[in-house]
């Protein structure tokens, strides 16, 4: 799921990176904000590591 939610932020170009955010915690329930926080903070890492990595194989 988490995968998907990268590629997804990754070809909208982070355009509908709320409504997805909002729709998951609609779906899966987790309201707590503090929670939304820590994993939108560790989605970004994943992201900007992903990024990395994406360049890394086009350059290398």
């Amino acid at each position: 799921m988490r995968f998907i939610f990268i590629l997804t932020f990754i070809l909208n170009n982070g355009k509908k990176f709320e409504f997805i955010k909002l729709f998951r915690s609609v779906v899966f329930g987790h309201v707590n904000i503090k929670d939304e926080v820590q994993k939108t903070r560790y989605r970004n890492d994943l992201l900007i590591e992903t990024r990395t990595l994406q360049r890394q194989r086009i350059l290398g």
